[in-house]
């Protein structure tokens, strides 16, 4: 929102610029200005024949635009910016999805409660001066307690390749959520709003019909345990599963750290079919079930499996609404 005549002008030349119609869209516009850098920007505006003052306003608008993201701290924005500028020092390119040549693809970052933050850096392949980048990451940032890389080669956008390894910290951000603590690396789900978290977590407890003796429960897209760890009661028999090993590890650590017993915990990973039928051999059918899938739903094997063991109750945490109600 314009707050003066002069920005009002470099605002409405900046949005003329960007909604031309010939050889691209506007979003096209403001990819190629973002992953080119201003350079782009700055000779639209020489042609433009703007001032040094109006220019400078552009700029203004156009960080804004990218620089921050009102629904994240100004932090991970800092670490990002920082990342890119060293990156770039170093020769470390960023990737170009078109061409599939570069390296630095994402930057992705945890924080807990406490401040820590956590930053894997997903590339397309292994780089010499990575290990360069992490040092002067945790160099700059004090809050930094760790930085990853992990290598996705595919050409798609999946954002997560299967190989993880720590450059240099810690491998693993802990945090707390429900009363209970819980240790998470960086390709393991959580949620990353903790307040809300805890209540979606308690709502979904109390969807659980209260019971005088211990019941089995199996938790599915478990991630790090978070879930089946908060809802369930030191007595109920807790199956969790999940398809991602290095989750998988956390769930059992972060099982242990909140005092389950192993006789009454037990984390498979796989797929539903081969998490339902641990937990039946273990512990018996489950009678309460819960999923937390992402936004595309349930698989159709996951919904036969569902059903199949019959439980009392299925609770549904949704990222979709339209998914659930298909499902």
């Amino acid at each position: 929102k314009p707050q003066n005549p002069m920005e009002m002008t470099a605002a409405n030349a900046m949005m003329r610029l960007m909604s031309e119609k010939d050889k691209e869209s506007q979003q096209d516009r403001f990819v190629r200005i973002q992953n080119q850098g201003l350079e782009v920007f700055d000779a639209e505006m020489d042609r433009a024949l703007f001032t040094e003052e109006q220019k400078a306003l552009m700029h203004k608008h156009c960080d804004q635009y990218y620089g921050c993201c009102a629904l994240q701290e100004q932090i991970f924005s800092d670490i990002a910016s920082y990342c890119a500028t060293v990156a770039e020092k170093l020769f470390i390119r960023a990737y170009n999805e078109e061409t599939a040549k570069g390296v630095l693809r994402h930057i992705v970052m945890r924080k807990n409660r406490k401040g820590e933050i956590l930053v894997c850096l997903v590339v397309a392949e292994k780089h010499k001066k990575l290990p360069l980048l992490a040092d002067e990451i945790i160099k700059q940032f004090a809050s930094v307690i760790g930085v990853h890389i992990n290598v996705n080669s595919r050409r798609d956008n999946v954002i997560f390749g299967n190989e993880t390894y720590c450059l240099a910290g810690s491998e693993t951000l802990t945090d707390t959520l429900c009363g209970k603590v819980f240790e998470i690396s960086p390709r393991s789900f959580y949620q990353v709003n903790a307040e809300m978290a805890e209540k979606l977590y308690s709502h979904g407890k109390s969807l659980i019909p209260k019971s005088e003796k211990p019941r089995i429960i199996l938790d599915l897209y478990c991630g790090a345990g978070t879930i089946g760890i908060c809802v369930a009661n030191e007595e109920d028999k807790l199956c969790g599963v999940e398809i991602i090993d290095s989750a998988i590890e956390n769930a059992k650590k972060n099982a242990l750290l909140n005092g389950r017993s192993e006789e009454n915990t037990l984390f498979v990973c796989g797929d539903a079919s081969v998490g339902a039928r641990e937990c039946k051999n273990r512990f018996g059918n489950p009678e309460i079930i819960i999923v937390d899938p992402p936004r595309k739903g349930l698989d159709p094997q996951v919904i036969e499996t569902v059903a199949t063991a019959s439980p009392e109750r299925v609770i549904y945490i949704s990222c979709d609404p339209a998914t659930l109600a298909r499902d």
